[in-house]
This record gives C-alpha cells, sequence and structure tokens, in this order.
C-alpha cells in the first residue's frame, strides 16, 4: 500500500493544463463516440505522455452485436430534424429545428424521405389513458398531447394506436414523477415501429390548439436526417504493464465526457512511475476509452478477465462516488473513498445519481464528476482517483490486514448511520401518544433485524478482501477476528439504541417482538426466486422482453420502482437461499418503507420474460431469523 508520502507525489502528477486541454478539444463539436479523429489525438496524448502500448481498435456496435448475453441498442447518427407548420393561409412556418433548438427533439428511430413527409394533427388532450383517445385514428397522423403524461401518452400513441410521431406541449403544473419527460422511449418499447417526437414550447402549442379549435386541420412537414446502422465504433486501449501479470485492474471511461480524465489518469501514474518514489505497478493496468454505453463497459469487463474496474462517469454537478450493489465486495469503494474523503470540504457533493451497473464477479466501483467544477477540483479529483487506481494494482495476501481494517472502519461507519435513522424513528415512534404498545415493540424488533442484516452485509463485502488480495485459506484467522470485533460492535449500538428508549417510555411497552405477519408477507416466505440469466441485467431491453400489459404496467409504475431498489439492485440478492420476504427486507434497508406487492409483481414480470423463476417452497429455513 502506498504512504501518504506517495499518495501526494501521484497526485501533483496530474497535469491541469493536460486535463484542460482535452476537456477544450472535446467541446470543438466532436462526436467522440464516433469520430476516428478524436480518438486518434487522445491515442496520441497517451504516447506523449509516454505510454507504450497504446491502440485504437474497432468495437461492434448495433442489434446484430452481443454484449454479454444480451444484444446491443440501434446506433442512431442523427443529422438534421426539422419541424415546419404548414397552414393553407399563411407560409410554412419553421418550429423546430434540431441545431438551433436541440432539445426541441425528444428522438427518432427512422429517417423521412428527401424533403421531409407531411402528417395530419390529432388532438388526444393529455394523453393521460386510453379514455382520452376515444375512438381516433392515429395510424399515419401525428399525435399533439398537453405534457401532463408524456411517456403514458407515448405509450397509448405511438405503440398501442401506432402514430407517426408525437408532438409534446409543456404541461400546466410539473409532473413530479414523471421520469426524463423530454425523451423518446427507449427502442425495446416499439419492436418493429419506428417513430419520433418533438417537444413544443408553450407558444408552440397552444397555436396547434387554437389551429384545431377553429376547424382547421393543421399538418406538420417532419423532415428527419438520420443513419439507423450497425457499425463499427472505435475503442481506444491503453496498456501499463506490472510485474505480476495475471487479472488486471480496468479503468473505463467514455470518449466523449470523461476521456480527459481517463488519459490524465494513466498519464499521472506512468509519471508516478518513471519518478524518484520507487514505485512500481503489481497488477496490469488498462484504460479502455469506450462508446457511453454501460453495457458494453461490462461486457468488456468481462470478456478482457478484469480483475476490478473503476468507471469514471459525468455528472450534473458536484461529483459522488458510485458504489456496486451491497451484495459485492467493497474493497474497490472503500478503497476510493478512503482517498477521496479528503475532497470533501474543497469539492461539492451531487446529489443525484443512477446507481453503478455491476458483474456480481468483478469487484467494482465509480466516480462521477461535473466539467462545472474548476479546473483545481478536477485535478484533485483525478488525481485522487489515480492514487486509488495505482493502489488496486498493488493489492496482494501481504495487503490484507490494511485491507481489512479499512473495511471494518467503514463497515463500523454505516452500522452507526443505520443505528442514528433506528434511533430517530423509534424516537418519534415512543413519543406519539397514540402508539400502541405493539407497535412500539415491532420497532424495536425492527431496529434489532436491521442492524443484524447490515452486519449481514458488511461480512459479506469483507469476504471480498481476501479474494481481491489473492489469499484463501491462510487469512480466515483475521477474517473472523475482524467480523467478530463487527458483531460486538453491533450488538453495543443496539444496547444504546435501547437504553435510550427505555429512558424515554414505559418499560412495559420496550418488549422485543415482531408484528404480526399479513397474508402477504407469510406468502412471501414461501417463494423462493432465483435469477435465469448471467451479466448485468437487461434493464434497457426489458421493454422488448415482456409482453403489452406487462410493458403498460412497466411505463405506469415507473416513478414508484424507482423509488425502490429493482433490477441489479434487488436481484443481486435473488441467490436461491433466501425467501422473496428477506430478499426484499435486505435490498430495501437504506429506504424508509417498501411496497411488498409491488416489487413482488415486478417478480411476477420478470417471470414471465424467463429472467427469474419463482419457486415456492412450504418448508424453508429462515436465513436471517432474529431471535
Amino acid at each position: 500500500m502506498l504512504t501518504e508520502a506517495q499518495r501526494r507525489s501521484v497526485r501533483r502528477q496530474v497535469s491541469p493544463g493536460l486535463l484542460a486541454e482535452l476537456e477544450r478539444e472535446a467541446q470543438r463539436g466532436y462526436e467522440p463516440h464516433r469520430s476516428r479523429a478524436h480518438c486518434e489525438t487522445l491515442a496520441a496524448t497517451l504516447q506523449r505522455a509516454g505510454v507504450d502500448e497504446v491502440t485504437i481498435e474497432s468495437l461492434p456496435w448495433g442489434p446484430r452485436h452481443r454484449y454479454g448475453p444480451w444484444r446491443g441498442p440501434p446506433s442512431i447518427e442523427m443529422r438534421r430534424a426539422e419541424l415546419w407548420l404548414l397552414d393553407d393561409e399563411d407560409e410554412p412556418e419553421l418550429l423546430c429545428h434540431s441545431v438551433a433548438h436541440p432539445t426541441a427533439l425528444m428522438g427518432a428511430y427512422r429517417p423521412t424521405k428527401v424533403g421531409g413527409e407531411i402528417f395530419e394533427v390529432v388532438d388526444v388532450g393529455d394523453g393521460a389513458g386510453s379514455g382520452t383517445f376515444g375512438r381516433q385514428r392515429l395510424a399515419g397522423k401525428v399525435a399533439l398531447v398537453s405534457g401532463y403524461h408524456p411517456r403514458l401518452a407515448q405509450y397509448e400513441a405511438l405503440v398501442v394506436r401506432g402514430a407517426e410521431g408525437l408532438l409534446c406541449g409543456p404541461g400546466a403544473i410539473a409532473a413530479a414523477n414523471e421520469i426524463a419527460p423530454g425523451r423518446l422511449l427507449d427502442p425495446a418499447f416499439f419492436t418493429d415501429h419506428r417513430p419520433f417526437g418533438f417537444n413544443l414550447s408553450a407558444g408552440q402549442y397552444e397555436r396547434l390548439l387554437r389551429l384545431l379549435g377553429a376547424g382547421k386541420n393543421p399538418r406538420v412537414r417532419v423532415h428527419l436526417d438520420l443513419r439507423l446502422t450497425d457499425e463499427e465504433r472505435p475503442l481506444v486501449r491503453a496498456r501499463l504493464n506490472g510485474s505480476r501479470g495475471g487479472p488486471k485492474v480496468v479503468v473505463v471511461a467514455d470518449l466523449g465526457e470523461t476521456a480527459a480524465a481517463g488519459v490524465a489518469l494513466v498519464a499521472a501514474i506512468h509519471g508516478a512511475l518513471q519518478g524518484e518514489d520507487h514505485l512500481a505497478l503489481g497488477r496490469d493496468l488498462e484504460l479502455l476509452l469506450v462508446p457511453g454505453d454501460s453495457g458494453a463497459v461490462w461486457w468488456l469487463a468481462e470478456k478482457e478477465k478484469a480483475h476490478c474496474l473503476v468507471e469514471l462517469r459525468a455528472c450534473g454537478s458536484g461529483w459522488q462516488l458510485l458504489e456496486p450493489p451491497p451484495s459485492c465486495a467493497s474493497v474497490v469503494s472503500d478503497l476510493l473513498k478512503d482517498h477521496l474523503e479528503a475532497l470533501e470540504e474543497r469539492v461539492p457533493i451531487a446529489e443525484s445519481l443512477s446507481p453503478l451497473l455491476t458483474n456480481d464477479e468483478i469487484p467494482s466501483a465509480g466516480v462521477s464528476f461535473s466539467a462545472g467544477l474548476s479546473r483545481a477540483q478536477r485535478t484533485d479529483l483525478v488525481g485522487a482517483v489515480a492514487g486509488a487506481v495505482l493502489e488496486l494494482t498493488l493489492l496482494d495476501e501481504g495487503h490484507l490486514c490494511s485491507l481489512l481494517a479499512m473495511g471494518e472502519l467503514f463497515a463500523a461507519d454505516r452500522l452507526v448511520a443505520h443505528a442514528h435513522i433506528l434511533r430517530r424513528q423509534l424516537r418519534q415512534a415512543l413519543d406519539d401518544e397514540s402508539t400502541r404498545a405493539q407497535q412500539a415493540r415491532h420497532q424495536l424488533w425492527h431496529a434489532k433485524r436491521t442492524l443484524r442484516q447490515v452486519l449481514e452485509v458488511e461480512n459479506q463485502r469483507l469476504n471480498g478482501c481476501s479474494a481481491l488480495a489473492g489469499g484463501r485459506s491462510t487469512v480466515a484467522l483475521e477474517q473472523a477476528e475482524v467480523q467478530g470485533r463487527l458483531s460486538r460492535f453491533s450488538g453495543r449500538l443496539f444496547e444504546a439504541v435501547l437504553g435510550e428508549a427505555r429512558s424515554l417510555g414505559d418499560q412495559t411497552r420496550l418488549a422485543i417482538k415482531r408484528r404480526p405477519l399479513s397474508a402477504l408477507e407469510r406468502r412471501a416466505q414461501k417463494v423462493i426466486v432465483r435469477r435465469s440469466y448471467d451479466g448485468p441485467f437487461p434493464q434497457p431491453l426489458l421493454p422488448a422482453l415482456v409482453d403489452e400489459d406487462d410493458r403498460q404496467w412497466l411505463l405506469q409504475h415507473e416513478p414508484e420502482l424507482a423509488r425502490h431498489p429493482h433490477g441489479d439492485g434487488l436481484l443481486c440478492w435473488a441467490d436461491g437461499e433466501r425467501n422473496l420476504l428477506e430478499m426484499v427486507e435486505i435490498a430495501c434497508l437504506g429506504t424508509e418503507a417498501y411496497d411488498l406487492k409491488l416489487l413482488w409483481r415486478y417478480l411476477d414480470m420478470l417471470a414471465s420474460a424467463k429472467l427469474v423463476s419463482l419457486e415456492i417452497h412450504t418448508n424453508i429455513a429462515s436465513v436471517l431469523e432474529a431471535p
């Protein structure tokens, strides 16, 4: 492991000038994921930094190519998109142009004829359900919706009724429960249909409504110049050889938004290796600059037999550490956190990010950051990540005690954080005079059960230390001692919570007892969930794998599902041992409340797509049975 002086030495190797130069180049109008010239610039920069093994390769991309068990998304290159309003009394009026109004285009999955195509406009109100459409025929026409429920309207108009396109006006109020309302649905929703969509301004929408209200039949001309094909996309690979070889440490960055950080990171590590601190790589280190698709990232990591993976990702503001699901080893994220903690006072932390897409077999973590940070802040971030990546190449059995100590420290922090949440919930329950004794007893049972579950999660995370360091049976004693200390610490945390509760209320109400299970929970105890697929969960392709009723349910319940662990976050606990109730409880540890009925319906949908199997067992021993 690196000393603090060596960590500082690596951070000093990051060149603010190089980082700024590469970021400026990416903003000059390149399309990095398709531009070979951009790849050649990045490769030349790495070679100038002294990295010898730099190559530009071709990555097959598109629906005819597989990434792990799944096919890739369609490749869409949009050159130009125009929307014209045609009025018999006036000259044609240009409403939207993809260059002048880039946010006006929702999306498009097919080109039009040269010169464009003309469509009749049909008003369907807010389009929230089939009842608002009446008996209107939309085939060959364009639907005009208010913008209250754009995704539901897209489904009904484009998928069910086969409209050629959608014109979406702004809603009168903000639709807080909508997910990405300004984008066209994923192509998987449309199967063989290839529609388009435009976002209208308030004035444009009102004008179309006035024309329709006056009895006129407004038409629009749509011109879409795009290419929808399979293609070969460039991929930049840079490699630094380590002394031990074997499985490598892989850093992945997008060719566009985070390529500059990836190049600066590898250049900094190479510079540190040439310095006077006598640093040397242990394992091979490889940088992959890939098209910005998470499925391709994980397919490449698995194909390359990565030892562990660090993904660089862009976000809206600030920075944030992206952790894998709690079922996976936390060594990589803990090591990154150890390097990044010093930045928390100087660099703002981002608030909302999508979770890290992960593969159970590859220890991983990610760091996201914004181009809006100052140059000094971005330099600090890249330097901290570079130090962590260098340490990842050094890990072997000799570093196991340090890894376990670091894992124990962060595990204790996470246990304390959960204990604070449980303490607050218990205080609220005891302060409420209307709280019945049964509810108070159950709240204590829930606190004890939750700390046991968190402890099990932390033990599972620590199990990854020995695998990453290369140790096996020789490290069992050290790991058992760490897990024993965590167990005792968890017990003391619960005693502290219980002691405070006893000081607040009637001790007769403080027996530890679970409330009676509901009928739904009793049924869930008899169900075992098993995964039927390998690799990452196919989230973008899910609509194409389920039937029409399930697609509509998925779309209607998207906001509720977003508040629950789903996809990888839920199915990482489908190990064939826990029953459905236990699986949901442990997956939802970080949420205040969860909807078991919603998640069960979601799993039923996945079972119909043969992604999981639901097996009924009438006699199952509980894995996490609380005393």
